[in-house]
């Protein structure tokens, strides 16, 4: 049997992996097991998804808008810290009622 323990819990290639094996069986006894005690894989990043919401606002002549973000909980591996930021811009700076804003996020 073997088992194995990632060096750390964040995401990345190539990690390290502290490894350690048992013999079992009714032959156990006539055999000597020398095995590597380190290997690497991978964890991947977990998928998340969020939506960003754009506030309205009074006519000032430009295109700047506020944008902020929120996550699905159910996402989000309980103990981590994880938030959304985002930035936008009206598609351009005219008065108008449901105008698209371009927007884009970072985590």
């Amino acid at each position: 049997t073997a088992q194995g323990q990632f060096s750390d819990k964040n995401a990345g290639s190539n990690k390290n992996v502290n490894v350690s094996g048992a013999l079992n069986g009714t032959d156990a006894d006539n055999y000597a097991l020398s095995t590597n005690l380190q290997t690497q894989a991978n964890i991947s990043k977990k998928q998340i998804s969020g939506v960003l919401t754009a506030q309205d606002k009074v006519y000032d002549g430009t295109t700047n808008a506020i944008v902020s973000g929120s996550l699905n909980q159910e996402d989000i591996i309980t103990g981590d810290q994880v938030s959304v930021g985002g930035t936008g811009h009206f598609v351009d700076k005219n008065a108008g009622q449901n105008k698209a804003v371009n927007a884009s996020s970072s985590l």
